[in-house]
């Protein structure tokens, strides 16, 4: 197979001949962009009258794009066409591409149809077969010197003749790409660049090395070539990559800011798992969406602000423009041609995975994932079956089930995080980074006990933004609780403390998952309610109860933030799992209640030593330093004790 291209920018036009032998095509009918005409047609070297034979009609499967339909002898041995055209950039058969032929900027590629597209054309899947079959394919380009071809396959041999600058291709599908442009050359340690204007070079080449860093530690080492080829091209001609080319807009140069495209189109280098289908690889989750939430964790490192909100916009902005049925499942994507949202969604449906299981958890179980299926194919049930193991997370499925094949699953997705996201946080932004709030956000986090403590503790959680709290409390309130709970009123006497709180929570921060355990924790039951947790709260009146927390928290390694009040007194520790602290405190104790039994409870101690604990689980899910002694403080004499126990 083998195609011969001769450009001429400078008049608009192009000049193509192609040429197949017999078995290197399967149908007899090929379509054609309709700005090109069939100069000749030869079969087994003998000219075929073509002309006669053309059916202008829409595709179904490029959603009404219009091509000339030639058709062709039903045997040959070889064929030959050759045929001329202008690309008026009013043809194209995707919304995303451009297509034309000018001194500034020429794009050589499958969706302008310029070269002929042997496929079924009532069925999308013989349309992507044709594009990915496996073949051999020659490519020749003619075009003046002045100008740098740049190419997504094999460059077999360039050179100048009489100032024309002749080139040699080599393809292995009709998937390629070629843009033409009067480039300047940029050799950097990172690739070499083919640039339409001045870059910051050194920018480029840090931001580069960073994102292949934060990909290597976060998802997995991979060596990417240093030979890659970095092409700049106009506005809204899309952007995409393969292991020798990377088209990005030319904008993605100008800042950090907008080297997103670059940083997506680089991560697509290593980064992705291998589809079984072709519905599968249309539904664009194993590739885009991917590709698309590893650039909003790198760009979130590199500007250290949430990107998150950008996608949402995003994902509104594609809905109003193109008209697509948000009610359409991820899982459905393919079969719709509706890809083009998992740059958004679908990426938005990983963001809520990795905050659901936690960023360590979701990192390592990614990692493996793709490790696993970076050439072994893979769909989207294996995909959930793999997560939900990975994670060690088996409610996952209930995640896939409503947002991955539920019908309502990208608007259900969507509505799970709150409009106003980075307006809530802005004011903790001053004290806390944007990668500090993420961990906030994916932490779990177990308070046990709703009372005095658990009440204010709750609330300051949902409030700084934990986003998976679990509150444990078999309890109900009384009027004897009104002087210092938080959660307590008047209107709410008799009513479960931890429905209260799931109650309180929800008008606070709606997009919390608060999980109420209202029961009391036993010896039975105590592994089963704190597992998968990073952190326990303890928030407890009954010495027996925090002894069996101690130990249980032993067993499955999980540390503990103490408090206890006493009147005017409190009392705060981090407790390292093992250190048996509260067993130091607490076991010579003769009574199950401790001293508040005697000294009473005011709010404002209530209030200050949840506050203290509720600073130590930040700084402990943050990766701050803790602080390992005993805080006693006295709040009548203003005095504090730190102890080491």
């Amino acid at each position: 197979m083998k195609y011969n291209f001769h450009v001429n920018p400078h008049q608009g036009s192009m000049k193509i001949c192609v040429e197949y032998k017999k078995g290197e095509i399967q149908q007899n009918y090929f379509y054609l962009n309709r700005d090109f005409v069939i100069d000749k047609c030869l079969v087994d070297g003998k000219e075929y009258e073509i002309t006669n034979n053309i059916v202008l009609e829409s595709l179904k499967t490029c959603d009404g794009y219009n091509a000339n339909r030639y058709s062709l002898p039903q045997s040959f041995q070889e064929i030959r066409i050759e045929y001329t055209g202008y690309l008026t950039g009013k043809t194209g058969a995707f919304p995303y591409v451009r297509e034309s032929i000018s001194p500034e900027f020429t794009f050589i590629r499958f969706e302008t149809f310029c070269i002929p597209m042997f496929f079924n054309d009532d069925a999308n899947k013989s349309f992507y077969e044709f594009l990915s079959a496996q073949t051999n394919i020659d490519i020749c380009l003619t075009v003046d010197e002045e100008f740098t071809a740049v190419a997504n396959v094999k460059e077999i041999e360039c050179h100048n003749e009489k100032g024309v600058r002749h080139y040699t291709f080599k393809a292995h599908e009709n998937n390629f790409a070629i843009a033409i442009a009067k480039y300047e050359i940029k050799n950097l340690t990172v690739g070499n660049f083919y640039l339409l204007s001045e870059i910051d070079s050194n920018q480029v080449e840090e931001t580069i090395s960073m994102a292949h860093n934060f990909m290597n530690e976060h998802f997995g080492a991979r060596e990417i070539s240093a030979n890659v080829k970095f092409a700049a091209i106009p506005h809204r001609f899309g952007s995409f990559a393969n292991d020798i080319a990377i088209f990005v807009d030319e904008s993605a140069f100008n800042s950090k800011e907008s080297m997103g495209h670059i940083i997506h189109e680089f991560i697509h280098l290593g980064w992705n798992a291998q589809p079984d289908n072709t519905i599968t690889q249309r539904i664009r989750f194993f590739d885009e969406a991917f590709t698309s939430y590893f650039e909003m964790r790198v760009m979130e490192h590199l500007l250290n602000e949430n990107q998150l909100a950008k996608y949402v916009e995003r994902y509104k902005q594609q809905l109003s423009d193109y008209q697509y049925d948000e009610n359409v499942p991820i899982i459905d994507f393919g079969k719709h041609e509706y890809g083009g949202l998992s740059y958004t969604i679908g990426a938005i449906c990983l963001y809520k995975i990795s905050e659901l299981v936690g960023i360590d958890v979701f990192d390592n179980a990614t990692s493996k994932f793709l490790e696993m299926y970076k050439n072994k194919p893979v769909n989207m049930k294996i995909f959930c079956e793999e997560y939900a193991s990975l994670c060690n997370m088996p409610e996952l499925e209930d995640f896939f089930n409503n947002w991955i094949y539920g019908v309502n699953g990208p608007k259900s997705l969507l509505a799970s995080f709150d409009s106003n996201f980075e307006e809530r946080y802005t004011r903790n932004f001053q004290a806390l980074s944007n990668t500090e709030m993420e961990k906030l956000h994916t932490a779990r986090v177990c308070v046990v006990g709703c009372g005095g403590l658990g009440g204010y503790i709750i609330e300051i959680l949902a409030r700084i933004g934990v986003l998976n709290i679990t509150a444990i409390d078999f309890d109900v309130f009384d009027p004897s609780n009104l002087n210092r709970q938080l959660l307590a009123t008047e209107e709410n006497l008799g009513t479960a403390k931890v429905q209260a709180a799931a109650q309180r929570v929800k008008t606070i921060n709606s997009t919390v998952k608060f999980t109420a355990q209202e029961t009391k924790l036993m010896p039975e039951n105590a592994a089963e309610l704190l597992q998968g947790h990073d952190i326990i709260i303890d928030a407890l009146d009954s010495i027996e109860s925090r002894l069996l927390l101690e130990k249980t928290c032993t067993t499955l390694n999980i540390p503990i933030i103490h408090g206890s009040i006493a009147g005017w007194y409190g009392q705060v520790a981090f407790i390292p799992p093992g250190s048996g602290i509260l067993h130091i405190l607490f076991a010579d104790t003769l009574t199950n209640r401790g001293i508040e039994a005697e000294l009473g409870n005011l709010p404002f101690t209530a209030s200050t030593v949840a506050s203290l604990q509720c600073a130590e689980c930040v700084k402990f899910l943050t990766g701050k330093k803790t602080d390992t002694k005993l805080r006693q403080i006295d709040l009548l004499t203003g005095k504090q004790w730190d102890i080491s126990i």
